[in-house]
């Protein structure tokens, strides 16, 4: 844990494997991990800096990328090894749904107020969800270009921008979609 206004490192947690992304979860208050090595998510205790639950992400193996949907309590999961998203209900620590996605699913984000999750795979595939009650139906699904696998989302316009390495003349070029 690193203390967030100076940098100084607080507490050195051992999680039993390698670490994907970390969320923050302001209704639990406390840390969500991705588990690699264990197929997991570990919860943690900022204060103590202590495990106080793993939650197991059945049929997703190597969860990797994250994005929260804090008022349903369901956190969305990129599965790395398995081309898989599944969705967790926190409360009830248990796996919801699954979907295929793109090989190598990296990076998440979640638009609340369109009730939509992005999911960016390192194949450069695409894909868009729809959110109703932590289960989720897809909209669709592309791949843009090869390397385009990480994504931002503006909650405001509903945009979504995907860097590319390299467009149609070998430059790198940030695309910006408007949600239909």
């Amino acid at each position: 844990m690193i203390d967030a206004d100076t940098g100084a490192a607080l507490a050195t947690i051992p999680l039993g494997g390698e670490v994907g992304n970390v969320v923050y979860d302001p209704v639990l208050d406390q840390m969500v991990v991705a588990v690699q090595g264990r197929n997991d998510l570990a919860v943690l205790d900022p204060v103590s800096f202590t495990v106080n639950q793993r939650i197991p992400t059945s049929g997703c193996d190597h969860p990797h990328g994250q994005a929260l949907d804090a008022t349903d309590q369901v956190m969305f999961v990129g599965c790395e090894a398995n081309a898989t998203m599944v969705t967790v209900d926190l409360a009830a620590r248990s796996v919801i749904d699954h979907h295929g996605v793109g090989e190598t699913p990296d990076v998440l984000a979640y638009d609340p107020d369109a009730r939509r999750v992005y999911v960016g795979a390192e194949s450069g595939w695409v894909s868009i969800l729809a959110h109703d009650r932590g289960h989720l139906t897809l909209l669709g699904s592309a791949h843009l270009a090869d390397g385009a696998h990480s994504l931002a989302l503006d909650p405001t316009t509903h945009h979504s921008y995907i860097p590319v390495p390299k467009d149609h003349n070998g430059s790198p070029v940030l695309w910006e979609f408007e949600p239909t």
